[in-house]
Formats: C-alpha cells, structure tokens, sequence
C-alpha cells in the first residue's frame, strides 16, 4: 500500500484569494467618501478637507498596505477545491501549482501515476481536501480523488495522521453506442437539445429531470447542458442530465430505474422529488386538529393532531420513508412510535395496542409500525397522529410532502461509479 505524508501552504491561499488594497491607516471622516457628491461642491469640500489641519497623532499615521476585507482561509476547518491537469503541465506541477508544497505534490503525483499506469490525462479534475492550519502554518492534505482512464483513484489520510492510503476502483464500461452532447441553452434549451440532435423523449426527460431540483423557467441563454444517452431499442435514453448555470451552479443528476419509478440521483445520493405524505390509517377521522373540548379532562384544550377512529388492532402505517425516532412508553400517549424524516420533519402514532418496530429502525412509507390500542389517556380505541415540524406540531393536512432519504452505502457508490464513468466519455457539441 502506497503512502503518503502531505501539507498545503495556507499562507499561499491566502495570497492568492485576498486581493490587497493600498490605504492610510488613520481613520478618515465619512464625509470625504460621499461618492455622490458632484461638480463644484465635492471640489470645494474636498478642499476644505486638504487645508483642515490635522491632529499629530493622525498625520503621524503611516500608510501602509491593509489587506481587504476577505475570508481569512485560516479559520477555515478545513478547505475544498479543485484542479484540473493542464496541458504540458504534470499532475504533481498541477498539485504544486495549487499550493501543496513540492515534496509532498511530487510524492502525490507518482502514487497516482502508479495508480493509473501513466499519468492522468490532460483535463483529468481532481477533488482536493485539507485539513485545519497546524502549527507550522500548513494544512495537511485529508483526501484527493479523480477519475481517470476507466478508475477512480482516492487518496485518503490515515485516521491517526502517520500517511495515506491509496485505492482504485475500475468504473463499469459505458454501454456500446452510448454518446455525451453537450450545448449552450441557447435561446430557449428544449429547441438547443433538439438541435444538438437529442430526440423529443429524451429532450422532455432532460426538463423533467432539472425540474426535480430547479425552476426550469429561469433557464437562460448562458447555461450549459451536458446529456448522455444510451441506445435503448429503437431510441435513445437519456441517462445522465448536467447542467452548470450561467453563475457556475452546477447540477449532476444520474438515473437510477427505469420507467415510472425511475428517479434522478446526484452524487450525495439525493432524490430532488418530495414525496406527498400519506394517512397512517385507512379509517375516518373523528377528531381534527385545533381547539377542542377535551373528552376525559372536561376543559377546552389544543388538540395537536388528528384522531382516526378505528378498532383495536388495526394496522397503523408510516407516513413517509424515516426512522424510528422512539418507540416506547410515553405517558398520556401510551405506546408510541416517533418517526424522524429528512427536512427536520417528525410523525408521532399514539395510544397503539402494539408496537411493531424498534428504536433505530428504518422505515418506508406503508410499513406497519403498530396496531391501533387505547393506551394512556384515552376514552377508546384510536390512532392519535401528529406531525411536527421544527419541533412544534403542525396541522397534518398543511405538510404537502417529505423528502425521501438519501441513498448509502453500495446504493450511493453505484450511482457515483455510473456518474465518474459518463463523464470521462468525450463530448460532441
């Protein structure tokens, strides 16, 4: 196993990212700096500003240059960025070039020289990451990743500082006839896709696609769409969407299924789509949310949530894909389930007979969690469910959706193989 030590000289970055500007120290009135001030009158008040006398302490002030207001890169836990190999330059010059000094860039260089079996080839961009300022004023290289001739390669910091390891992974091969097209949107982006040839299936995916994640409607002429098809029968599918705004925002969406239950993953293993919350019973409601007369308490009290009323043992489902949160006892609501979803949003099934799941469980939409009960403070069998959102319960009806769960482990590794594999195919304009 190859290793490496590494450093990166923040005082470099920082001489890079912070232009300097040249101003006296002293403080200055904020009259002599009103812009807008025009003709005659800025002349004769700045000239009343030259003959002003000055105090001794002011006009001893030395003038000195004092950097502008920038990001101080050393209070920075960490930094990310990327480079790119550039013609006739290595990838251990590209390292140095970004800032890590020569030792540790040339070190880099040749573990992912051997790695490849030859040097990454001109364009190849690699994802750099380093760690907090030590003492001696750099910043340890944590990872470094690229793609390039069919492998991923990473290098990684060991967990107690002492080197790196290295890894490879082979990217499974494009399917036979597969093609990348990439454009500029143009005067509108659905006509500069069929121009580019992209057939009207595909060109209507590709729309749908960036509409799980933006306002197609504010597409402009200076955005950039990058698309990979593959032959499926007798026409070309779309599956790999990019697109990089005309401000640099940049999306990578991969397609994962086929179909209707296809859907539109980036390299987080994020799916854009909210998926609409559904009833955890099939029975009706007796009781809604808001203030009402309390049943066993004889006072008028908020009721949080919505009552289903339904018999003992009833199958109770979960809203949405989540975790357990708890599921246990919880005083006036009996047995209860606590469902935690993405977008800091929590369901809660109250008074169960029965509870089906354990604390840490994940969950899907439709699972049974348990079975309907008159545990705690209650007057008869029925389901009492709640939603909270940022911590307060809210009315269930006003939540239009939920997020689904980003994909882990191999999941998320098949889609971020298949996303490295499409873009180091080359480009047709």
């Amino acid at each position: 196993m190859d290793m490496i030590t590494g450093g990166f000289d923040a005082k470099a970055l920082r001489a890079k990212s912070a232009p300097v500007s040249f101003a006296p120290e002293r403080r200055v009135p904020r009259w002599a700096d009103w812009r807008w001030l025009t003709g005659g009158a800025t002349a004769l008040m700045l000239a009343a500003f030259a003959l002003a006398p000055m105090p001794k302490s002011e006009a001893a002030a030395p003038v000195t240059a004092v950097a502008s207001a920038q990001p101080d890169f050393a209070d920075l836990a960490h930094v990310v960025f990327d480079v790119r190999v550039e013609e006739g330059r290595s990838f251990a010059a590209t390292l140095e070039r970004a800032g890590l000094r020569r030792r540790e860039a040339q070190e880099a260089g040749r573990m992912v020289a051997h790695a490849l079996d030859m040097e990454p080839e001109v364009g190849t961009k690699a994802d750099v990451r380093l760690g907090g300022v030590s003492a001696s004023g750099t910043r340890p290289l944590m990872e470094l990743s690229l793609v390039s001739r069919g492998w991923r390669i990473a290098v990684t910091a060991k967990e107690r500082g002492d080197g790196f390891l290295v890894s490879r992974q082979m990217l499974p091969p494009p399917v036979e006839g597969t093609r990348r097209i990439a454009g500029m949107a143009g005067e509108g982006l659905y006509w500069a896709l069929r121009e580019a040839g992209i057939g009207p299936s595909a060109a209507r995916d590709f729309l749908m696609a960036l509409d799980t994640r933006i306002d197609v409607g504010t597409l402009d002429s200076r955005d950039r769409f990058d698309v990979v098809l593959e032959p499926a029968g007798d026409r070309a599918m779309l599956v790999y969407a990019g697109l990089t705004r005309g401000d640099g925002t940049e999306f990578q969406l991969v397609r994962m299924g086929l179909g209707k239950r296809s859907r539109w993953i980036d390299s987080e293993g994020r799916d854009g789509r909210e998926a609409v919350l559904g009833w955890p019973s099939n029975a009706s409601i007796s009781s809604n949310y808001g203030l009402r007369f309390h049943p066993i308490l004889r006072i008028n009290r908020m009721h949080s949530g919505i009552d289903f009323a339904a018999p003992a043992g009833t199958a109770i489902y979960a809203a949405a894909d989540g975790i357990v949160n708890s599921a246990g006892w919880a005083g006036g609501h009996g047995r209860r389930v606590m469902l935690a979803h993405e977008g800091g949003l929590r369901t809660s099934y109250s008074h169960m007979s029965r509870i089906a799941v354990a604390n840490g469980t994940p969950v899907k939409r439709g699972d049974v969690i348990g079975y309907v009960g008159s545990s705690g403070l209650s007057t008869g069998a029925h389901l009492h469910y709640e939603v909270h959102l940022g911590g307060r319960a809210v009315d269930p009806r006003s939540v239009g959706g939920v997020r689904s769960r980003p994909l882990q482990g191999e999941q998320l590794e098949k889609v971020r193989a298949r996303l490295a594999s499409y873009l180091q195919l080359p480009t047709s304009a």
